[in-house]
């Protein structure tokens, strides 16, 4: 039997199989240059860690410039799901807050004074002021020529906590009336009001200065007593019940814009003091969101994603330019270990490499079985 016809084949399917196989690892290593005798070998280093610096130049301008652009990377960052997900991220949130037992002032990043003088500064400042009080003039505006009534403009919460207010301070505003008509002010008036109830004749035999002093110590001694100041609160609440049914526009009117103004001023003082700024502070976190309807918390949701949208549409580009993503690519493969860079691409492309080496073996095969044949010609 003719050892050609097998010797062949086997040998040629061995030499393709590792002229391929060592060609593939050609491309990795060695990573170095190879040197006998001061030559360098050829092939030496493999191409991959000789052109490492142009491969990840290539690499990063393709990434850079044809992969990743501000088009692709804007519709990556607001596809429905990532919508969906900043919704449900704030619904989450919010149903988080619900439930904690922390206030305000232990969420807060810095420590409390400088959070009361920043909101006290904010609050005190020019801006804040002309923003507050211009639609406060607009609204104004527009309820002065209505015939609506204050119950029908003015929240109910807020009559609510002005009667609130007038029965917890109906002692103290009874005993401030009651100095007031006892003061160096206050006593000159009374007996004023004397004077003109008690007819002339009658100042003959009534010591007038007396009598007041007398009238003015029993209307303090009277307004001191807690029943009196509980029925002074009790009757200014029910005045301010009865503000309900005058007209807004009248009521405006009444005021003056003047006063509107001071009363704004005043608010405005009253929230960037150091007690209203603390109390804000202390007030549990649960409660702060407990009082925000359902649907509002879910505009605030829409209005993220939204917001989230028009700042990746709008600011994408100078983003990217910024990050310079070509160089960072680029810097990253020039980063790797060469061994790393060969996992990655054997992983990738292990089935096709595997097929080149075993069509080298075939091919060789063949040619193996050739060489014989073609030599009988």
């Amino acid at each position: 039997m003719d050892t050609r016809w097998i010797v062949g084949p086997v040998v040629g399917a061995a030499i393709g199989y590792c002229t391929n196989w060592l060609a593939i690892k050609m491309l990795f290593w060695p990573v170095r240059p190879v040197r006998l005798l001061g030559v360098r070998v050829p092939f030496t280093p493999g191409l991959i860690p000789g052109e490492r610096g142009r491969i990840a130049k290539a690499i990063g301008r393709t990434v850079g410039a044809e992969l990743l652009t501000s088009e692709v990377v804007g519709e990556a960052l607001t596809t429905p799901s990532i919508r969906s997900r900043i919704l449900s991220g704030v619904l989450d949130a919010a149903s988080a807050l619900r439930t904690s037992e922390s206030t305000l002032a232990e969420l807060l990043p810095t420590n409390r004074d400088r959070v009361r003088d920043a909101v006290a500064g904010f609050l005190q400042s020019a801006p804040v002021r002309e923003t507050l009080s211009a639609p406060l003039r607009d609204r104004l505006a527009r309820v002065r020529s209505n015939s609506q009534t204050l119950g029908a403009v003015v929240p109910d919460a807020l009559f609510h906590a002005a009667q609130s207010a007038a029965r917890r301070m109906g002692p103290e505003i009874a005993q401030a009336v009651g100095s007031f008509v006892r003061s160096e002010r206050g006593a000159p008036v009374l007996r004023q009001l004397i004077s003109g109830v008690v007819p002339a004749w009658g100042r003959l035999f009534l010591p007038l200065e007396a009598v007041a002093d007398k009238i003015s110590e029993a209307i303090a001694r009277e307004l001191a007593k807690p029943e009196v100041g509980q029925t002074v609160g009790e009757e200014i609440a029910r005045s301010v019940e009865g503000l309900k049914g005058v007209r807004a526009g009248e009521a405006i009117s009444w005021l003056g814009e003047a006063a509107l103004e001071q009363a704004l001023g005043a608010s405005l003082e009253l929230l960037a003091s150091a007690e209203s700024i603390d109390q804000a502070l202390d007030t549990r976190v649960a409660d702060v969101v407990a009082a925000i309807p359902e649907d509002t918390v879910l505009r605030l949701a829409e209005f993220a994603a939204d917001q989230w949208e028009a700042l990746v549409r709008g600011r994408i580009g100078h983003a990217l330019a910024a990050v310079d993503l070509a160089r960072i690519v680029e810097d990253k493969v020039n980063s790797l270990d060469i061994a790393a860079v060969e996992a990655i691409i054997l992983d990738i492309a292990h089935r096709e490499l595997a097929a080149i080496t075993w069509l080298g073996g075939l091919i060789g095969f063949i040619m193996g079985f050739l060489a014989p044949l073609l030599a009988q010609v």
